[in-house]
């Protein structure tokens, strides 16, 4: 198999119905949902020449990311085909007159998602908005905070198992 079949295969698995309800419900939420589009990469052909691709993308490559992305809203059955979708995490939601801001948890690999889940049980933490693709379902989970956290990574030696999302050192 090339390179080639398996982005079109993965843009296959894109579902584009899905991924607009979902973000329908973020908005819903007071949420401010990130479209992400297909990155465009640089990969070797047969004969070691570069050939650009699109692949499905992880991450905003937009220009003006973060700031554009509060400032840019697309109604959510507007999004283009074969984009993702993110969350700026961080911003604050009012909500009962309290401001709160958005954290998620990202949990990178997928067997750790039920030890997560019984460790949110035995601390008695309320039952989070969480989604994932389909490889990792359940893999992101969104709370709403009421002191902005910084955004951190595992240990070293836990490195890759998960990520907790919110507001940079800057403060953004």
């Amino acid at each position: 198999m090339n390179v080639e079949t398996i982005y079109t295969a993965a843009f296959d698995a894109i579902n584009t119905p899905a991924i607009r309800a979902h973000a329908r419900k973020l908005v819903d939420l007071g949420l401010c949902p990130v479209i992400i589009s297909p990155a465009r990469e640089t990969i070797p052909n047969e004969n070691g020449n570069p050939k650009k691709i699109f692949a499905i993308g992880k991450k905003p490559t937009d220009p003006g990311w973060p700031d554009g992305a509060l400032h840019r809203y697309i109604e959510p059955e507007d999004i283009p085909e074969f984009c993702n979708l993110g969350i700026l995490c961080g911003t604050p939601v009012e909500r009962n007159d309290v401001t709160h801001y958005v954290t998620d948890i990202d949990i990178d690999i997928a067997l750790a998602v039920p030890v997560f889940k019984m460790t949110f049980a035995a601390f008695d933490l309320p039952q989070a908005y969480s989604w994932g693709r389909d490889g990792k379902p359940n893999s992101h989970h969104l709370y709403l905070v009421d002191k902005p956290l910084h955004t951190t990574t595992s240990q070293p030696i836990y490195h890759g198992i998960a990520e907790l999302r919110c507001q940079s050192k800057g403060g953004k």
